[in-house]
């Protein structure tokens, strides 16, 4: 991801253009985890817009600017691994096997 630290360091001042300049910055990279991650487009876009609104929520919890990838990641993959078990958990009220289906 390239973007420039001193907007994470404005960010975390609570400078909102500076955030919206990050989320521009990194915005494709955060997409291609989640979509890699969920194989479903409106699913990584999801999983990426709730991942930034948390981050921006929660930027004062950042300790050191040059952790802001990570971190953000780190928000990211949550969100994925949110989607994934609640796609696990629909799942498991469909029952589609053939024999079902006869009946």
């Amino acid at each position: 991801m390239v973007y420039d630290k001193k907007d994470v360091t404005l960010a975390l001042a609570g400078d909102p253009a500076a955030f919206s300049r990050l989320y521009k910055a990194i915005y494709k990279d955060l997409f291609r985890i989640a979509y890699y991650t969920l194989s479903e487009r409106q699913d990584a876009e999801d999983a990426v817009s709730d991942a930034v609104t948390d981050a921006w929520k929660g930027i004062t919890n950042l300790k050191e600017a040059g952790a802001f990838e990570g971190w953000i990641i780190t928000i990211l993959i949550r969100k994925c691994n949110r989607c994934l078990a609640g796609r696990y958990r629909r799942s498991e009220f469909i029952d589609t096997t053939p024999e079902d289906l006869s009946g």
